[in-house]
């Protein structure tokens, strides 16, 4: 998971029951996202860099969600209270959501956070990024007269950025993209600082050198990646990341962003500045525990589900296997894929179990690596609470 360090925002401590808590700041509705309103496109905030500072916006719309208590759905509900007083105790904790068989069971807020807070999900979106890829491929888009797959060359779409570049680049494919097997010299963290001063990321993402192993050889995590699959779907789709996504997975799920950044040529951020609420993760969540079908309706093929859970690469770094812009992982005996984001920002999925878990947290300085792992919480509080374990 990227741990890229984050800007200030407001925050400040509730002294009077002895608890530095933190506030969360909330950018007013008047300044940036107007009550009744709602945003149109990526934009760029801040001062340009790679990643964005990261306030907590306001959702002006309550995403609403069916709830049953944990009982009825199979789930000793004292063992999660217990779990998200844990949580609880994390300054930068926002919130806890459980959905089992399609019902919200649990839902904690922290530190005066709400349900219409819409944060940076950071690298999770990646997560989203990945199905939307898939919603591409499932349509039928064509490239060179071939219909658009995992292994269509990133030349093919971009072949502008190719001139002239290492011959061994013309090999990578959108899966060594999604599967992070790209081969390009990348330091997480460090060289996104020196992609954000160029006036072309994708120029500059590219221009990076092949290490010694070629693409589809190895394992790196590597943002720029999630950034040229951003640009090639804006390609191949002839249409802005924000309206393909809202046409074709956020609008159908009832959902919308509160913001989602962009680069210097308009393209949206592939895998980072993505806000979202949390009810709103939940709902992506539950898409991909029904298999890509959202009420009645095939959104993304289910074949783009079960390949993004495949375990792929081990990453010894993570402790867990990294599957298509995915994590995978075995906790105590059961199957789980998630996405993940910097500092602290989760959807788990147990499909055998039917479960949806929601973690977020605050990002803003002086948070961004103290958080809650919800590696911790499953193994922990929510496995052991089901009670109806098949």
């Amino acid at each position: 998971m990227n741990g890229h360090i984050v800007k200030t925002a407001a925050g400040a401590s509730l002294l009077a029951i002895g608890l530095a808590v933190a506030t969360v700041s909330v950018v007013g509705a008047r300044d940036s996202n107007p009550e009744g309103s709602r945003p149109t496109g990526c934009e760029r905030v801040g001062d340009g860099s790679f990643y964005e500072d990261n306030p907590v916006y306001r959702d002006p719309v309550l995403t609403e969600w069916p709830k049953a208590s944990p009982r009825i759905q199979g789930l000793d509900s004292a063992r999660l209270n217990r779990g998200a007083e844990q949580v609880a105790r994390k300054d930068s904790a926002l919130s806890l959501l459980v959905v089992r068989r399609g019902k919200l069971v649990m839902e904690r807020y922290f530190h005066g956070a709400g349900p219409q807070g819409s944060a940076n999900v950071h690298s999770s979106s990646k997560s989203i990024l990945r199905i939307l890829a898939g919603i591409a491929i499932d349509a039928g888009y064509k490239v060179g007269g071939r219909p658009l797959s995992l292994d269509t060359r990133v030349a093919e779409v971009l072949p502008e950025y190719f001139v002239g570049n290492e011959p061994g680049k013309r090999d990578i494919k959108l899966r060594d993209l999604v599967e992070m097997s790209a081969g390009l010299d990348w330091r997480e963290d460090e060289t996104e600082e020196q992609i954000q001063t160029k006036d072309d990321w994708t120029a500059a993402i590219l221009g990076r050198r092949l290490g010694s192993r070629q693409p589809g050889e190895s394992f790196l995590y590597n943002t720029g990646l999630t950034h040229l699959l951003a640009v090639v779907l804006t390609r191949v789709t002839g249409e802005s990341l924000w309206d393909f996504a809202q046409d074709h997975l956020f609008g159908p799920l009832g959902i919308s962003p509160e913001h989602w950044g962009r680069d210097p040529q308009g393209i949206c951020s592939g895998g980072y500045n993505l806000y979202l609420t949390p009810r709103e993760l939940a709902r992506f969540g539950e898409l991909l525990l029904r298999k890509g079908v959202w009420n009645g309706r095939r959104i993304v093929s289910a074949s783009t589900i079960a390949d993004a859970r495949r375990k792929i690469w081990r990453d010894p770094g993570e402790g867990n296997w990294y599957g298509q812009l995915f994590r995978v992982n075995t906790i105590k005996g059961v199957e789980v894929f998630y996405a993940e984001g910097h500092g602290g920002q989760f959807v788990y999925l147990l499909p055998d179990e039917d479960i949806a878990l929601v973690l977020t947290a605050a990002t803003a300085a002086p948070y961004g690596d103290d958080y809650y792992d919800a590696q911790a919480y499953v193994e922990k509080y929510l496995i052991p609470a089901i009670t109806d374990r098949i």
